[in-house]
């Protein structure tokens, strides 16, 4: 059976109707929701999300987790942190969605949490 469209939400600042989870206003994320759409217990398709350091000074980057469903989404190749990005610096976070095969039919949701560093 097929899940339905799955949609990421990213943290970070809020904008409306995001259902964003944590604020982080030195940070520019887009896309702002990645939707998936796949079958249960078989490799998902993955798509990108960009961050970038929107601040004049520095962003240090210490943790990347998924939140929601973190059996279902994953960051496929976790850069080795912590990262400090310098400001207009970009890194790019590939996501992946790959239900198992007893995962419900019908909408998963996970969310991408980027801690702060110290920088």
């Amino acid at each position: 059976a097929r899940a339905s469209s799955t949609p990421v939400k990213v943290a970070g600042p809020p904008r409306p109707t995001s259902g964003v989870e944590k604020q982080r206003e030195d940070l520019q994320v887009s896309p702002w929701e990645l939707v998936f759409s796949g079958v249960r217990g078989q490799s998902g398709t993955a798509e990108f999300v960009g961050i970038k350091n929107g601040a004049a000074a520095p962003v240090e980057i210490g943790a990347l987790d998924i939140g929601g469903e973190p059996e279902t989404f994953r960051i496929v190749e976790r850069p080795t942190l912590p990262v400090v990005l310098a400001p207009g610096k970009s890194l790019s976070i590939e996501i992946a969605f790959g239900p198992p095969a007893d995962a419900k039919v019908g909408v998963h949701r996970g969310v991408l949490r980027i801690g702060k560093g110290a920088a």
